[in-house]
């Protein structure tokens, strides 16, 4: 899985990008932001709740 997390924040700027040249601003295009942004955030913190539970078995 790490070697696919770096294209999670990409695709976050290109989501985002697309959704507000398509869309301009609206809350529509606020709420597709917004998830696209929950992505990377919750992949992150899952691998950092992962590394952690694996450090602490290892001692």
């Amino acid at each position: 899985m790490n070697r696919w997390l770096w294209i999670c924040p990409i695709l976050v700027v290109l989501i985002s990008v697309l959704a507000l040249a398509s869309w301009g601003l609206s809350w529509m295009t606020a709420l597709v932001v917004g998830l696209a942004i929950v992505c990377p955030a919750l992949m992150l913190w899952g691998s950092l709740q992962a590394r952690k539970k694996a450090e602490g078995k290892g001692k």
